[in-house]
């Protein structure tokens, strides 16, 4: 059986065959190889759902990511607004069990504008992944509808306000609530809809209180999405966006333009200027990730542990990088070794990845030991 579904078109008039769960945790492998380690992990009730919700927020985020051609450069060249709506209400209708979705063919041109072959087989297959969700019991099709929908609305605002852009015309956002206000939108949910989408097929799986689960699950997304705006600050720069809002580059006597010039010289001297900022991010992203290792940690079935706490561990060795390289690293993007990883996942699979075992791999990976706690319902620390 391969490993990657068939690929029907966008303009089929029929709905296309069931794709099997093999076939669609081949496409998660194909665009997110360390995140379908996670997936491989997690106990089979929330397998499928969970693959499905991500495979829809990736399509979307390949079309949020694509090339845009500046108008006067490329007249006819499709826009990624109307395509992200286009996609928004396909996934609306399928996950409301409603036909017939809107026609897909309007995604057709913008899949050329898509670098990686990999997200646009994705794309591609989407009849595949609305026809998954319009057949899914009815609280798993709120759920992942709910969730898409709010990082579309993210997606939306981020193609809004970066426009067409280059290098040499950077956007930054405009202050630190709305760096906070797109973490959740983009990640922040996804904690969110991991907890509830557990609570419904895992009677037992937490042993806090869903409101704390929740709250520590939204903080550890927003966390990994930190991260990935530290590591990809200079594609991100390349492309005319800066995710380093301005009232924190004002605080260190920086403009947007200024950060993209030092970081596209990689000049380690002015880069300096960076290092109280890019220490509060630094802090604020551990804070994040360590949050991720205590809510692991208060999850009972330990598939589900070692699935959940996977990416906060490798988060917080990809953090011990960035830290160690400096606001240097700003320029010189950083990727933890695949063999680091896998290194990684044996240990926690010969371990069983107990409490203890995943406390004391985030201790030796700089995680502090009063942040791998979970708050209490009042807001005090767990011991």
């Amino acid at each position: 059986m391969p490993d990657n579904p068939p690929m029907p078109s966008p303009a089929s008039s029929h709905r296309p065959a069931p794709v099997t769960p093999r076939a669609a945790g081949g496409m998660v492998k194909a665009v997110a190889r360390s995140f379908a380690l996670s997936v491989q992990i997690l106990p089979e009730r929330v397998r499928w759902p969970v693959t499905l919700a991500y495979l829809l927020a990736r399509a979307s985020d390949a079309v949020a990511d694509s090339v845009e051609l500046a108008p006067e450069a490329a007249p006819d060249a499709p826009s990624r607004a109307p395509a992200l709506e286009v996609l928004r209400l396909a996934i609306a209708a399928a996950a409301q069990h409603r036909e017939p979705e809107p026609d897909l063919t309007l995604l057709d041109p913008i899949q050329q504008q898509i670098p990686l072959a990999s997200e646009r087989r994705l794309l591609h297959a989407l009849p595949l992944w609305l026809n998954a969700l319009h057949d899914l019991p009815a609280e798993d099709r709120q759920l992942i509808g709910q969730v898409c929908e709010t990082i579309l609305s993210g997606q939306r605002l981020d193609v809004q306000r970066f426009g067409v852009h280059t290098a040499h015309a950077v956007v930054a956002l405009r202050t630190r609530q709305e760096v906070e206000d797109y973490t959740w939108r983009v990640a922040g949910c996804v904690g969110e809809f991991w907890g509830l989408i557990c609570e419904t097929h895992l009677p037992g799986w937490r042993q806090a209180d869903l409101s704390v689960m929740i709250s520590a699950g939204i903080r550890y997304g927003q966390g990994l999405q930190r991260l990935n705006m530290l590591r990809d600050t200079a594609p991100d720069l390349a492309q005319g966006r800066c995710y380093w809002s301005e009232e924190e580059l004002q605080s260190v006597g920086l403009s947007a333009w200024q950060l993209a010039h030092m970081v596209q010289q990689a000049d380690r001297r002015p880069l300096a200027v960076m290092v109280p900022l890019w220490s509060d991010w630094v802090a604020q992203t551990r804070a994040g990730l360590s949050l991720g290792v205590a809510y692991s940690v208060a999850i009972t079935p330990w598939r589900l542990r070692l699935a959940s706490a996977l990416p906060a561990l490798i988060g917080l060795r990809t953090l011990q990088v960035l830290e160690k390289r400096g606001p240097a690293a700003l320029a010189q993007p950083v990727k933890v070794p695949r063999s680091w990883v896998y290194h990684l996942l044996l240990q926690l699979l010969l371990s069983g990845g107990t409490p203890r075992v995943l406390r004391r791999i985030a201790q030796g990976l700089g995680a502090p030991p009063q942040q791998l706690s979970l708050p209490a319902p009042d807001g005090t620390m767990r011991p």
